[in-house]
């Protein structure tokens, strides 16, 4: 199973992100626009990862200790 904490990441801001030529041919609006998008996609990504640490550990817990069933 994929999940998140095998990607790589490249960095939290938008500017990080595209070319030099890119980030100079927009305006200021713009960049802010681009760099919230980028915050609200990274801080949900952020917490995807920790959901799914969270189920790995509780499931890990469960199965240790038999209280779950397995049905598989």
């Amino acid at each position: 199973m994929t999940n998140l904490a095998d990607i790589q990441e490249t960095g939290t801001l938008w500017s990080d992100t595209v070319s030099k030529e890119i980030f100079d041919s927009v305006d200021d609006t713009e960049k802010k626009r681009q760099e919230a998008i980028n915050e609200v996609i990274y801080t949900e990504r952020d917490f995807v990862r920790d959901l799914e640490y969270l189920r790995d550990v509780s499931s890990h817990c469960f199965s240790k200790y038999e209280l779950i069933c397995s049905h598989g």
